[in-house]
């Protein structure tokens, strides 16, 4: 991954943490990427990348929010001029039984696991293809099959995985891979 450039959402704890610091690891300039009040955090991660001999910046953003995670993207590509790949990582769930979920739940985590990546994804597809390709990789969940007193992070699962199989579909003339990736149940401090 010498020499390219990696967006990681949700990268400053957990899965997309463990992700950012592999992909620094095997030469990637990797963005860690938080929310806005994990300025701190991100900023620490990739000052620990930087000063263990690989490459990193910050950068914070609504992860909910399409036109704040399209800028994330655009500023990378600013930044070291070049955009290889996006691990669309962020996510939260709400917990409770289907009767008791309320709309607002349900919203909150489409937001952030479709909508918001949406917006990575156009920024991120239109670099790619004016560019040399790609990969997008979304991360998603066992959960998307269904799962007890999850409905909405079923769900949102389940459209981010639709999502990237139409952009494989659609991205592979122009050199752009998408893939999704299924981790199992993973101790961190999401599920804990």
């Amino acid at each position: 991954l010498s020499g390219t450039t990696t967006l990681i959402t949700g990268s400053t704890r957990g899965i997309g943490l463990a992700t950012a610091r592999l992909f620094a690891a095997l030469g990637s300039h990797v963005v860690i990427h938080g929310r806005p009040e994990s300025l701190d955090r991100a900023t620490s991660i990739a000052q620990e990348i930087i000063d263990g001999g690989g490459n990193a910046h910050p950068d914070v953003a609504d992860a909910a929010n399409p036109e704040e995670m399209g800028a994330v993207v655009r500023r990378a590509f600013e930044r070291t001029g070049r955009f290889d790949t996006l691990v669309l990582n962020a996510g939260v769930k709400e917990d409770g039984f289907v009767h008791r979920t309320s709309r607002e739940s349900v919203a909150a985590v489409f937001q952030t696991k479709v909508l918001g990546p949406f917006g990575a994804i156009t920024e991120a597809v239109d670099i790619m293809r004016r560019n040399d390709g790609g990969q997008i990789v979304g991360v998603s969940s066992p959960a998307r099959f269904g799962f007890p007193m999850q409905i909405g992070y079923a769900g949102a699962n389940a459209a981010i995985e639709a999502m990237i199989a139409t952009v494989a579909l659609e991205g592979n003339k122009k050199g752009i891979r998408a893939s999704i990736v299924r981790p199992g149940f993973t101790e961190t401090d999401m599920t804990s």
